[in-house]
């Protein structure tokens, strides 16, 4: 993702092309790539015959509330198999007691909750969090 951004500060047109796509352009014009040169050759050929859309970069902002989201996700699945698993352990045992005890607690935030680092994303993203928290997050 640096080099894309990088691009996108300098001004250059960015695609980002699913790379089956590719391979299946090459194999209707019966195109087997081997080495780089040819398949820099190809995604070339592709660009100039297919003409796919430049993809747009998301603002700053908005990518770090999609990264916020992605974590929120994994703590929440990470929460879920801890319970899990010690929802499996035998009862009778006093490993059972001893890791319910020591199993550290912690609470996922929704979006809203978090205290953002920037006082911009604040003001320029209620609608997002609004957004989010209609996707029951």
């Amino acid at each position: 993702m640096p080099f894309v951004l990088a691009c996108a500060e300098t001004g250059l047109p960015i695609v980002r092309a699913n790379p089956i796509h590719i391979k299946r352009f090459a194999g209707a014009i019966g195109r087997r790539a081997k080495n780089d040169r040819l398949d820099a050759e190809l995604i070339a050929h592709y660009a100039e015959a297919i003409k796919p859309s430049i993809t747009i970069i998301k603002p700053e902002n908005i990518r770090l509330i999609s990264d916020l989201v992605i974590r929120r996700n994994q703590l929440l699945s990470m929460q879920t198999m801890e319970k899990n698993r010690i929802q499996i352990l035998p009862k009778s045992s006093k490993i059972h007691l001893s890791i319910k005890q020591k199993t550290p607690y912690f609470r996922v935030f929704r979006v809203s909750e978090i205290s953002l680092p920037h006082p911009s994303l604040v003001m320029s993203l209620s609608w997002v969090i609004s957004a989010i928290s209609k996707l029951h997050l």
